[in-house]
């Protein structure tokens, strides 16, 4: 939450600059998807997180599955760059869970 607080904060303060294109900028009056992330990361980093603050434990399928990207690279494009680290986030995460369970 802290980049993505960042992120709106410096959209709305100007020191990341809108566009007409979203490769280029948050488009201004629309709304631009962008993922604010420390770096890429994969299905199994988040729900590897989730089920160990849980203590359950995972019951993987060889189905198919959704194999789609999340790209979270479109901010950094702009110039903006997150500050907290994968690792803190999902710490955080893991934190959270295992303080509401």
């Amino acid at each position: 939450m802290d980049d993505l607080a960042a992120l709106i904060a410096d959209v709305a303060a100007g020191t990341v600059a809108t566009a007409d294109d979203a490769e280029r900028g948050p488009v201004a009056g629309g709304t631009t998807p962008v993922i604010v992330a420390g770096k890429l990361a994969t299905w199994r980093d988040y729900l590897g997180t989730v089920i160990d603050a849980l203590g359950v434990a995972p019951e993987w399928t060889d189905e198919p599955a959704w194999t789609g990207r999340l790209l979270t690279d479109r901010a950094r494009a702009w110039g903006w760059a997150p500050r907290v680290s994968l690792a803190q986030a999902m710490d955080e995460l893991r934190s959270s869970l295992a303080a509401g369970s």
